[in-house]
């Protein structure tokens, strides 16, 4: 177990071990003594402290906070040692014989890897250092000699195995033949204290740039929450306006009209649904996913414009999601029993009359009785349903021509309606009234068929199926239909071979091809 202590160099927090920290503090009080009467000691000593800083500071991990003494070891080895100025010169009687002495003494070159300005492992830099050539050729020597039989990458690995780093700022005077006196150590700490403090600088800066970055970004995700925030809430009030309106206007808004106003919604959707009670539940899953709906974008809107965060928001917004769900799943229910009440077709069909004559006259009737209390729902002025008291009258009766495989006119109706039941489609197909009149070669047809309101709407239609002879024609409104035979074989006629048309609810006549 070692002692520990909390200390602040140059505004970086440590925690050091009590030993490391004697020793250097022993450290810095040698380097103030050596360098006392130095111009500029305070400004070399502070550049030296920043040093030891950012070295220090590299020691640190995430796992380990600690600095301990091999660390502090570590960062004077590299500084260098105090002494190695103060021996010069105390060893020297004078200054001549001091000049001397260095010259002969300790102008030694040694080759080392400059790690410091190298790129990759030193080796060209130490190298140039070495030699006092620009690093620039040694490194175009090198990627020649790497090219050219690929010499140069074993070279450098073995040199980068064998060279020693540049630790300490005398192995780097020595590196580049360099006196080593107070002046040139001076240097040289100055140097490495100017790099430092360009880095440090340069590290400052970054630290700027990223304040600056970050500050732009919350400024622009500010905006998006402002933005974000607006549009929910205008999609929230547009949605509670149209709810309002809907249910205090009581949704008479639905495209049908009568003289006492505007079929309801609630109206139209109990002729839709089986029964009430699945008509009541429709409604219900209605409004509550309306409600959840219209709170939900109100709520969202409001917590991402003031960035609420708070507990009451997250269950609100559960218990909103919840009412949702349990809103939809009740209408998947209803619309799916609904829905199930579509699946069959039943028809029936009736020959109602055959016709010996040169042409079939078709008569569209289009006076149809209409009460003050019925709703008539229209398109582009032209009537679609009527609905009464007790019957829905729908208007539009589709006509098909076939081949007659005679030389008679045979007109058939055909009644089809849905249920869930074949048996059931059957029956509000046989509950279809079309009243039609026959009169020699005329038949009239009435422009709407109607069906009890208990039968709801389930795609009930009624299809006159017209058989003509060869040669002859139908005449309808304005239009003369005959069936020219096609470069067909004779039963492909028969079968595929027909034409199609329809009366409107104005007795208009629509024919196609």
């Amino acid at each position: 177990m070692k002692k520990t202590i909390s200390i602040h160099i140059k505004g970086f927090p440590f925690i050091i071990e009590e030993i490391a920290y004697t020793r250097l503090e022993n450290y810095l009080k040698r380097l103030k003594s050596a360098l006392e009467k130095e111009e500029g000691a305070d400004e070399i000593i502070e550049d030296i402290e920043i040093r030891i800083a950012e070295l220090l500071n590299e020691k640190k991990t995430t796992a380990k906070q600690v600095i301990e003494d091999q660390d502090v070891l570590d960062v004077l080895n590299t500084l260098g040692d105090p002494s190695d100025y103060t021996e010069q010169e105390e060893t020297s009687g004078h200054s001549d014989y001091h000049s001397e002495y260095q010259s002969h003494t300790h102008n030694e070159r040694r080759l080392y890897r400059d790690t410091e300005t190298g790129y990759i492992g030193g080796v060209c830099s130490g190298l140039s250092g070495y030699f006092n050539i620009d690093p620039t050729i040694i490194r175009l020597i090198w990627a020649a000699a790497f090219f050219i039989g690929g010499v140069g990458l074993f070279l450098y690995i073995l040199l980068w195995i064998i060279i020693p780093k540049a630790n300490t700022s005398i192995e780097r005077l020595k590196m580049k033949g360099r006196p080593i006196n107070v002046d040139t150590v001076k240097e040289e700490v100055e140097r490495a204290a100017n790099s430092v403090s360009e880095k440090s600088k340069q590290f400052a800066n970054q630290l700027k740039n990223d304040n600056r970055i970050k500050d732009g970004v919350s400024a622009f995700k500010k905006v998006i929450r402002i933005v974000v925030g607006c549009f929910l809430l205008f999609i929230g009030f547009i949605a509670l306006i149209s709810l309002i309106t809907f249910v205090f206007g009581t949704a008479q808004f639905f495209p049908a009209t009568t003289d006492d106003g505007f079929l309801s919604i609630p109206s139209m959707a109990a002729l839709i649904f089986n029964d009430s009670f699945d008509n009541r539940l429709a409604w219900i899953s209605f409004y509550l996913c309306s409600v959840s709906f219209v709170v939900f974008f109100l709520l969202g809107g409001f917590a991402t414009l003031f960035n609420l965060k708070n507990k009451w928001y997250r269950y609100t917004n559960l218990l909103l999601v919840l009412t949702g769900i349990i809103g939809f799943s009740i209408g998947i229910i209803v619309f799916s029993r609904t829905g199930r009440d579509y699946t069959i077709s039943g028809e029936i069909e009736k020959e109602i009359a055959t016709v010996s004559s040169n042409q079939l006259v078709i008569m569209p009737r289009a006076k149809t009785q209409l009460k003050n209390t019925d709703y008539m729902v229209k398109e582009n002025s032209l009537w679609h349903i009527y609905i009464g008291n007790n019957t829905i009258t729908e208007s539009g009766i589709d006509l098909k021509y076939h081949p007659s495989k005679d030389s008679l006119y045979h007109v058939l109706i055909e009644k089809q309606a849905h249920a869930h039941t074949l048996e059931k489609a059957v029956e509000r197909a046989q509950n279809i009234s079309y009243k039609y009149d026959l009169n020699n070669d005329t038949i009239t047809l009435p422009v709407s068929y109607s069906y009890p309101k208990s039968d709801k709407i389930r795609n009930q239609d009624v299809t006159i199926h017209i058989y003509i002879p060869k040669g002859k024609t139908v005449s309808i409104a304005d239009a003369v239909i005959g069936l020219e035979k096609p470069a067909l074989d004779e039963d492909d006629f028969d079968e595929v071979y027909e034409q199609r048309g329809k009366i409107r609810s104005d007795g208009t006549y629509r024919h196609r091809d």
